[in-house]
């Protein structure tokens, strides 16, 4: 049976957001951050999109869990 995975916890860019989607979460809550950065999930989704580009990643769905393999 599979179980989505929610990372938490010091996700303040879209190197911290990759590396918790590489560790097998399917999503990302982006929480404390906002209280210190206001426009920061703007920021990072704009930073993630380009990154992913960047590394040929055309959807997150291909890495989830990719350091686990």
């Amino acid at each position: 049976k599979c179980f989505d995975i929610l990372g938490m916890g010091g996700i303040k860019d879209e190197e911290d957001v990759l590396e918790f989607i590489m560790a097998g979460a399917n999503a990302v809550s982006i929480g404390t951050t906002l209280f210190v950065y206001e426009l920061s999930i703007d920021k990072i989704i704009t930073n993630l999109q380009e990154k992913m580009r960047k590394l040929n990643i055309s959807s997150v769905q291909e890495i989830v869990g990719c350091i686990n393999n």
